[in-house]
């Protein structure tokens, strides 16, 4: 029994050939856009698709995830996605010392690197900002920092793009970073990744403050007057799910960080500086006070106080 081995990888659905063999399909760009999006991919739950030839690779690859539901890897690169924008959120909450460093890339034209990442850069049309710089969306980019290791920056196309990898020394600092240890010149190191938060750590109070934050955020992508308007509404899409996926019932109002520039400095054009942590909520606290030997009040007393433990000092019940 003869075996066959496919000359092309697998669809998702069936493609029509010619009439006949050695005759062309004319509507040829509608076919390939078809074939395309119906590839079907297994490329593991957590992996990178390093062969993209570009330092640009990683917001490439979110790019095309957000514009394209079949593309590999796409719930994996969006669920760091969220842990990024979800880090950047909560950064009041968790009490992150997040900061931001601004990047001009024409400022690294002396050196065949800086020149090499300028001419390979994206593609102006791919921004979502409002406005551009002088020199181009991808001419001016933001560096965030969490204890000296960058943990993302700002894409004109998608916001924001998480790093690859993360140090060790980050390893308590957020709940949804899953670690690997890898073997580099025989040397073992553990590096963590952005997960997704809703099955990594994010607490009922946090989604509360993190939903109204996603919904004004969508809305400042959308309302801007973007220059790209449909890969605005590929951005406002992923956010919506994120938000949908939450499942917070009650609306609450988005308020901003007190901080006008938490990150240290502004973000510069709209809609990125949408970005700014939510505002801290105050946790309330309480103790209950134990009544000395012989007395017996009617009830139990508390003591609250809004500002948590460290607004208590120097109580004495007597």
């Amino acid at each position: 029994m003869s075996t066959y081995q496919p000359l092309l990888p697998k669809t998702s659905a069936d493609f029509k050939g010619g009439d006949a063999a050695g005759v062309w399909i004319e509507e040829t760009v509608k076919l390939f856009n078809d074939l395309g999006d119906n590839l079907e991919f297994d490329a593991g739950s957590y992996g990178e698709v390093n062969s993209i030839p570009s330092p640009w690779s990683r917001p490439l690859q979110l790019i095309s995830a957000f514009r394209n539901r079949n593309y590999p890897n796409r719930d994996w690169l969006i669920a760091q996605y969220r842990g990024l924008l979800t880090t950047l959120a909560l950064a009041e909450n968790l009490k992150l010392k997040i900061t931001a460093t601004q990047v001009r890339l024409e400022e690294f034209q002396n050196n065949e690197f800086g020149k090499c990442v300028w001419k390979l850069r994206p593609k102006d049309a791919d921004s979502i900002l409002q406005m551009n710089p002088p020199k181009g969306p991808w001419s001016e980019l933001y560096l965030f920092e969490l204890d000296g290791a960058v943990i993302g920056m700002t894409s004109p196309a998608t916001l924001v793009c998480p790093t690859g990898y993360l140090p060790s020394r980050l390893k308590n600092r957020v709940a949804w970073l899953e670690w690997k240890t890898f073997s580099l010149k025989k040397q073992t190191q553990e590096l963590g990744f952005f997960v997704d938060p809703l099955q990594n750590g994010l607490a009922s109070k946090h989604k509360d403050i993190l939903s109204p934050w996603l919904g004004y955020l969508k809305g400042q992508v959308i309302d801007n007057q973007p220059l790209n308007s449909a890969l605005a509404g590929a951005v406002a899409g992923v956010l919506q799910t994120y938000i949908d996926e939450l499942g917070v019932t009650e609306s609450s109002v988005y308020k901003p960080a007190t901080n006008l520039m938490p990150f240290g400095i502004s973000l510069g054009y709209k809609p990125l500086d949408s970005l700014y942590p939510a505002e801290a909520v105050a946790a309330k606290s309480h103790v209950e006070v134990i009544p000395a030997e012989g007395k017996t009040p009617s009830q139990k007393l508390y003591i609250r106080h809004s500002a948590g433990w460290q607004g208590i000092k120097n109580v004495q019940v007597v």
